[in-house]
């Protein structure tokens, strides 16, 4: 994540929420794909 704020600039306010956005699609993803696995 450090090395993504640097290329894309992003202040320290800001990278919070590209953290927790990071975080919450990959909660999705694994939540989808659980229930995938699940429903075959």
């Amino acid at each position: 994540m450090s090395s993504f704020g640097l290329d894309k600039k992003i202040d320290t306010t800001k990278l919070k929420f590209s953290q927790i956005e990071t975080y919450w699609g990959a909660f999705l993803t694994d939540f989808f794909s659980f229930f995938m696995i699940v429903a075959t």
